[in-house]
């Protein structure tokens, strides 16, 4: 079972400054980053209906070149709750009170139905008196436009991309440009391996999106681009990244991104003409260079019968 929550909860966690440039841009241009602080869970366990409750996560940030401190709290909502938005400005009370610092709240609503818009504002008032209004930042996925965010360069964007309103037949479309995208990012290893799970998760394509999206790639991306998105197409790539260097004594001189390519073609060609074909074809791949499992790798997706795959294997080896 897949913990959604937790899985927002830490690209967040990762990627703090990115998530506050991307939704509170104005704000993020006055945070000090080496000043970011999450504090612990002790700190924020908060009383709610006679039951202890954390909220999700806590940030302690100063301002540029100055001393004063103040508090994100964020919350991420997979469903509807009833008067969320009381929620919200009661764990704001409660941590104005305990921790004696401006709050900053955001809810991130993360469900993909309903798509009407949900409330962000608590009003206590009378006929004759407006008490208190309490609003909150909101960002609800289902109605964000992906398309606003597809050329921006940064990996909280990527990552929620996935989550955003698609339209059914853009799907392979927007997976696409998260891939592209992802290839840009220079971040290590680990923090790529969680977009690139987050992305999968999300928007997992079925094997006709998944061709459809090879194809776009092919038909619309610059070569040098096509050569990034190849080692990096899906989460089977990376995995098969790990198997080449484990594998890579018994397979001669292929490198880990060589390895990595066999089973992309592999799979394509397992997906396209069966299991039982690519098997057959798995040794002749390995004795490939990594030039020839880049080029083959795009011509599979033109090649619709078995017989042009042996072809033109035959042609390759007598090169």
């Amino acid at each position: 079972m897949i913990k959604h929550d937790a899985l927002f909860k830490e690209l967040i966690r990762t990627f703090f400054l990115d998530f506050v440039q991307l939704f509170v841009p104005n704000l993020a241009a006055e945070i000090d980053p080496d000043s970011i602080r999450f504090l612990d869970k002790e700190l924020f366990q908060l009383l709610d209906d006679g039951e202890r409750k954390e909220v999700d996560l806590l940030v302690e940030v100063k301002i540029r070149n100055t001393q004063l401190l103040f508090l994100f709290h964020i919350e991420v909502q997979g469903g509807l709750q009833h008067l969320f938005e009381k929620r919200m400005f009661i764990y704001f009370a409660r941590l104005s009170e305990r921790l004696d610092l401006p709050v900053y709240p955001i809810a991130l609503f993360t469900f993909d139905r309903p798509i009407t818009e949900v409330p962000n504002t608590y009003i206590v008032g009378f006929s004759d008196l407006e008490v208190m209004r309490f609003c909150f930042r909101k960002i609800q996925l289902n109605r964000l436009d992906w398309r606003q965010f597809a050329h921006l360069e940064n990996p909280v964007a990527i990552a929620l991309m996935s989550k955003m309103d698609i339209a059914p037949q853009d799907r392979p479309r927007v997976k696409m440009q998260c891939l592209r995208m992802i290839v840009t990012l220079r971040i290590d290893s680990a923090k790529m391996a969680l977009i690139t799970h987050f992305m999968d998760t999300y928007l997992r394509l079925s094997e006709k999106e998944e061709l459809m999206m090879m194809q776009e790639i092919k038909a619309t991306l610059e070569p040098q681009e096509q050569e990034r998105i190849m080692v990096y197409t899906n989460s089977w790539l990376e995995k098969g990244i790990s198997i080449g260097k484990q594998e890579g004594i018994s397979i001669g001189k292929q490198e880990g991104i060589s390895i990595a390519l066999i089973n992309a073609c592999h799979k394509i060609i397992a997906r396209k003409f069966g299991k039982e074909f690519a098997e057959q074809l798995y040794e002749q791949l390995t004795h490939l260079r990594q030039e020839q499992l880049e080029l083959l790798n795009l011509d599979l997706m033109d090649m619709v019968v078995p017989d042009e795959v042996a072809a033109w294997l035959i042609n390759e080896r007598s090169t």
